[in-house]
C-alpha cells in the first residue's frame, strides 16, 4: 500500500501533542518524515515536512481513516472506546494489523483475479493467521468498515436469557413488578404452576410466535417490533427454568429504575433514580436560605415526663452551609418557624449568625404558606397555624425577602435535607433513645428498651437535649470540612463571603411576632419566666418596676420586654457565675459594672438637683422677688464665703483665749458663792 503522509497540524488533531512535541518525535525519529518544498515559502528556507500515517500510534491511525472515510460508512459506527476498554492497547494494535492486512488483501484480489491465492496465503502467514481468517476480515471490512473487524465486544443474545421463553419472561415480570411485592420464590412457583396447566397447547396462541393470531394483532396496530419472536421450538409450551437459583437471576436483572418504579412507586423513583441537575451555590451569605422541618431520630422526655420525638426547625445559608436559626419543638407549625427565623436574624451567644436574607427558598406545606409568615391573606383556617391575629403584613413582605417555593413532593431540591441526614448519623446516633429513621434501622426490642429507658430517667428532657445541639453538634457541625463546598468549614465560608444584605431588622420589629405574654417584675438579677432568669443591661435602673414580656413557647432562649408602652430590650437568659472558683475577670467586670451603677445613680440625682435649683431661681426672678441686682450682690457673697471657707486659718490663740475666759468666769463664781 502506498504511504500516506499528513501535516503536523493534522497530527496534532489526532494525537493531541503539542506542536513542539510533533517536531521531537520528528527529530528523534519516531515520526516518519518526509521534506517538501512549498511554492508559498515558509518552513525552513521554504522546506516543510509531513509525517507518515502508519508511525503515528494506532489509535490516531484508526482516527484518521474514520475522519477520511477510508473505513467506509459503517466504520463510524464502531465504538473504539469500549472496545479498548474490553481488550486495552493490544487489541487496538491488533485491530489496526487487521485492517492494513484486509485492506492489502482486498487491493491483491481486485487487482490480481487470477494467481492471488498464493499471495494472500503469504500475507496471512505475515500477520500470524489463516487465509480463512482473512478472507473473513476483507469480507467484514467491505460491508462493515472498522466493525466489521472487531471482536465482539457484547453478546448477540445479550438480554435474552436462554433458559426461558420470552410468554414465561413475560408472565414472571407481571408477577414480581407490582407493589404487591412478591418474592421471588414465589413467582418462580406460579410460573412453573401456569407451564404445568398449560402445557404444549401454550404455544398455540403466544403472541412471540410466528403466524399466531395474537402476533397478527400486534402487527397491526404496529407494536410486533416490540416483541421479538420467540427462538424456541413450537409446541414445548413454555420454557420455565426448574432451578429456583436461576429464576432469582433473572428477576434480578431487572433493571433498577424499573423495579423501583413498579414496586416501590413514583417517588422512590425520584429519590433514588431520577437524573439530577447540579446547582451553582450562591456566592453571598444570607443570599438564599433553606428552611424546613425534620423530626428527630431519638425520644425524650417533654415536660410531662412522656417520650416524644422532637422536631429541629431550620434556617440554613446555601451559599456557606452554615444553620443560621433553629428551634427544637414537639410539634412544628408556623410558629416555630417564625422563631427559628427570628433566632437566624439576630444576634446571639452561642453563633455567628444574623442579618436578613435576600430571599427564603421553603416547602409548599401549610406551616411554611401560613397568613403570618408570608402572605399576609389566608385566612387562619388550619391545624397548626398561629391561633391569634396580628394586625400587621407578614414577615417576609416587610423585611422585603423574596420567596420560593419547592416543588411538591420533591424534598431533594433543598440541601437542607442533606444536613440533617448528616447531623443524624454523625451526632444523634449518640444520643440516648436513638430510634433510627425507619423500622429496619430502629434498633431490637426498641418499644421495651423505650419504655425502661422512660421509667429509669435515662433518657434526655427536650432541655437537654436542646443544650447538646447548641454546644456540641452545631459547633462541630460547622467547623468540619464539607466536600460540597471544596472541603472548606461552614464558619469560615460564613464569615468570609460577602454579605448580601446589610441591614438587620430591630428586636422592637420581630418581637412583635411572639404569640404570648406575661406581666413581670424586673428584679435586681432580672426578669423571672418559665424557671429561667433573663437578663440585658437595659434593665438596669428599673428594678421594681412592672413590664410585659414577650416570649415563644418554642423558643426561650430570649424574650422581649416592653416597659410603659415601649420596647426596652430583647433579653437572653442570665448568665449564672460560680458560687466559687469564678474566673477573677469575670468577678471584676461584674463589680465594675456595679460601681457604675451607683456612680450612674449618684450622677443622676446630682443632675435631677441643679435642674430642680434653677427652676426654683428662674421661678422667683419670674415673679420679682430677686431683682438682678439682687441675684448679683447674692451670688457674690456666695462666692466670697466659699473663698473664706477654702482658706486656712489659725485657730489657735482664739481656742486659748477661750478657754481662759471660762476658767475665770468659774472661779468669779465659785467666790460670790462662798460670801
Amino acid at each position: 500500500m502506498m504511504e500516506e503522509y499528513i501535516s503536523t497540524g493534522m497530527v496534532s488533531q489526532l494525537t493531541g501533542e503539542a506542536p513542539q512535541r510533533i517536531r521531537e518525535k520528528a527529530a528523534n525519529g519516531t515520526y516518519i518524515i518526509q521534506r517538501q518544498r512549498s511554492a508559498l515559502g515558509g518552513g525552513n528556507s521554504g522546506e516543510s515536512y509531513q509525517i507518515a500515517v502508519s508511525s503515528l500510534p494506532a489509535e490516531a491511525q484508526i482516527r484518521y481513516l474514520l475522519r477520511t472515510g477510508a473505513l467506509g460508512g459503517q466504520g463510524a459506527e464502531a465504538d473504539l472506546t469500549a472496545y479498548r476498554e474490553k481488550y486495552g492497547e493490544a487489541g487496538i494494535q491488533e485491530l489496526l494489523a487487521r485492517q492494513r492486512a484486509a485492506e492489502a488483501g482486498i487491493a491483491i484480489r481486485r487487482l490480481q483475479k487470477k494467481g492471488c491465492v498464493e499471495q494472500l496465503k503469504g500475507l496471512a502467514a505475515e500477520q500470524g493467521t489463516t487465509v480463512r481468517s482473512l478472507y473473513r476480515w476483507m469480507d467484514g471490512y467491505e460491508s462493515q468498515g472498522l466493525a466489521g473487524l472487531m471482536r465482539t465486544v457484547v453478546r448477540k443474545d445479550t438480554g435474552r436469557w436462554r433458559s426461558i421463553c420470552p410468554a414465561a419472561y413475560a408472565y414472571a415480570y407481571g408477577l414480581y413488578m407490582t407493589q404487591v411485592k412478591r418474592k421471588k420464590t414465589v413467582v418462580h412457583q406460579m410460573v412453573l404452576e401456569r407451564a404445568r396447566k398449560l402445557g404444549p397447547e401454550a404455544c398455540g396462541d403466544c403472541m412471540y410466535r410466528e403466524g399466531s393470531a395474537a402476533r397478527a394483532a400486534l402487527e397491526a396496530q404496529g407494536e410486533v417490533n416490540h416483541y421479538p419472536p420467540c427462538p424456541f421450538p413450537t409446541g414445548a409450551g413454555l420454557l420455565v427454568p426448574e432451578c429456583r437459583q436461576t429464576m432469582d437471576r433473572i428477576l434480578g436483572a431487572i433493571p433498577k429504575d424499573e423495579l423501583t418504579l413498579a414496586r416501590r412507586g413514583k417517588k422512590a423513583l425520584k429519590d433514588d433514580c431520577m437524573p439530577m441537575a447540579i446547582r451553582a451555590k450562591p456566592e453571598q451569605v444570607n443570599e438564599v436560605w433553606f428552611g424546613d422541618h425534620h423530626q428527630m431520630d431519638c425520644f425524650v422526655l417533654d415536660e410531662e415526663g412522656k417520650a416524644v420525638r422532637p422536631w429541629l426547625t431550620m434556617w440554613y445559608d446555601a451559599a456557606s452551609g452554615f444553620p443560621v436559626g433553629w428551634v427544637l419543638c414537639k410539634k412544628p407549625n408556623t410558629q416555630t418557624i417564625i422563631a427559628a427565623f427570628n433566632n437566624a436574624v439576630l444576634y446571639k451567644k452561642a453563633s455567628p449568625s444574623h442579618g436578613l436574607p435576600r430571599m427564603v427558598y421553603v416547602d409548599n406545606g401549610k406551616d411554611y404558606r401560613g397568613k403570618l409568615f408570608e402572605t399576609g391573606y389566608q385566612t387562619e383556617v388550619s391545624l397548626g397555624r398561629l391561633n391569634e391575629s396580628i394586625d400587621t403584613c407578614s414577615v417576609l413582605q416587610l423585611l422585603h425577602i423574596e420567596v420560593t417555593h419547592a416543588l411538591p413532593y420533591q424534598g431533594w431540591s433543598k440541601p437542607v435535607e442533606r444536613f440533617f441526614g448528616t447531623i443524624e448519623n454523625l451526632y444523634i446516633r449518640e444520643a440516648p433513645g436513638w430510634c433510627g429513621d425507619s423500622p429496619e434501622e430502629r434498633p431490637e426490642d426498641f418499644s421495651r428498651q423505650l419504655r425502661l429507658m422512660t421509667e429509669r430517667g435515662q433518657l434526655w428532657t427536650m432541655d437537654q437535649l436542646f443544650e447538646y445541639l447548641r454546644d456540641t453538634v452545631f459547633p462541630a457541625y460547622w467547623s468540619r470540612p464539607h466536600e460540597g463546598y471544596g472541603g472548606r468549614r461552614p464558619l469560615e465560608l460564613y464569615e468570609s463571603l460577602p454579605r448580601a444584605r446589610e441591614d438587620e431588622p430591630s428586636a422592637e420589629l420581630l418581637g412583635v411576632l411572639k404569640n404570648k405574654k406575661q406581666t413581670r417584675k424586673i428584679g435586681q438579677q432580672g426578669v423571672r419566666l418559665n424557671n429561667e432568669i433573663y437578663w440585658d443591661d437595659a434593665m438596669i435602673g428599673h428594678a421594681g418596676e412592672e413590664v410585659t414580656v414577650l416570649y415563644d413557647e418554642e423558643d426561650l432562649s430570649t424574650i422581649t420586654v416592653i416597659l410603659k408602652g415601649r420596647t426596652l430590650c430583647e433579653a437572653s437568659v442570665h448568665e449564672r457565675m460560680q458560687m466559687v472558683g469564678e474566673d477573677p475577670e469575670v468577678v471584676a467586670a461584674h463589680q465594675a459594672k456595679q460601681k457604675g451603677y451607683v456612680k450612674g445613680v449618684a450622677e443622676r440625682i446630682k443632675r435631677a438637683s441643679r435642674y430642680q435649683f434653677a427652676l426654683e431661681v428662674d421661678e422667683k426672678r419670674s415673679r420679682g422677688t430677686y431683682t438682678t441686682l439682687e441675684y448679683e450682690k447674692a451670688a457674690r457673697g456666695r462666692k466670697a464665703k466659699r473663698a473664706e471657707l477654702a482658706e486656712p486659718k489659725d485657730e489657735g490663740p482664739d481656742l486659748m483665749r477661750e478657754k481662759l475666759r471660762a476658767s475665770g468666769d468659774m472661779v468669779l463664781r465659785r467666790l460670790h458663792e462662798r460670801q
